[in-house]
């Protein structure tokens, strides 16, 4: 509310379409719970149960067989991260990449499962058709819509809160840029009030409105105008639209600027 003069309308707006903080907060728990809830009670059993498993297939103690789950885990856990993201992400996308990951997971279980409770071939081979069909459905989907990924809602609900709702917002934006990268979505958009914005992972980095530009221009200008002595060099975390590094330049005492980003996508 206390930001520029025009803050105490916006705010209004915001509470008027119900994305103020407490909103947006209490909404965001319950995705959250929605989501990690059922996933957590449903992953919780896998590993006794491996471990039992692998003590009544292979005969060895409890010790050896908690043992030999845990080295499994932790090799699953290591190869899986490196194939989302240095395979996956890359190479098919998030969307295929969650596919792919719900198939192998679908198809493991259902293999543990047979080995396990030595039921029927007909019944798991039946049940294993299902699932496959079903996730391979799941390819037909169109794709999930780029522009939804981008707004960036949940990190900055005052800047969509002018009186407009979602689906005008949609359809007044342009998706200007999009990449999926290995640490982060990059995305570009020209909001509804006509500016652009520059999001990482859905939360605005930076933009062309006047509260942006002050905030990347005040990050460049304050460490130079209150160092106490004449810096030669500077170093720039985090190139953004490059606001930044732009307002550093602008000063004569660096004669060197180094702008480091760890993410590709963010650098055009």
């Amino acid at each position: 509310i206390l930001h520029f003069g025009g803050a105490p309308k916006r705010s209004l707006e915001t509470l008027r379409h119900g994305m103020n903080w407490g909103e947006l907060t209490t909404s965001q728990f319950k995705t959250a719970v929605l989501l990690i809830l059922p996933t957590g009670l449903f992953l919780a059993p896998i590993l006794p149960l491996t471990a039992r498993l692998a003590a009544e297939t292979t005969g060895g103690s409890s010790g050896n067989a908690v043992a030999r789950a845990l080295v499994a885990n932790t090799l699953g856990a290591l190869l899986g991260g490196l194939l989302c993201g240095f395979v996956f992400l890359p190479v098919i996308g998030i969307q295929h990449g969650y596919q792919i990951a719900g198939l192998v997971l679908a198809v493991t279980g259902i293999a543990t499962c047979a080995v396990g409770l030595k039921g029927s071939p007909r019944f798991f081979v039946t049940t294993t058709l299902v699932v496959i069909t079903a996730i391979l459905a799941m390819f037909s989907f169109k794709p999930w819509d780029r522009m939804s990924f981008a707004l960036g809602a949940w990190f900055a609900p005052g800047v969509h809160a002018d009186g407009n709702n979602w689906d005008q917002i949609m359809q007044t934006s342009r998706l200007l840029h999009y990449e999926e990268g290995r640490g982060a979505t990059s995305a570009v958009i020209q909001s509804h009030d006509g500016h652009l914005r520059y999001l990482s992972d859905g939360k605005v980095e930076a933009g062309t409105d006047v509260r942006g530009m002050i905030n990347q221009r005040l990050a460049g200008h304050l460490p130079l105008l209150f160092h106490p002595g004449d810096p030669k060099e500077a170093l720039n975390i985090g190139l953004g639209a490059g606001t930044t590094a732009g307002a550093i330049a602008a000063h004569p005492e660096p004669t060197r600027i180094t702008v480091l980003e760890l993410e590709p996508t963010s650098v055009p």
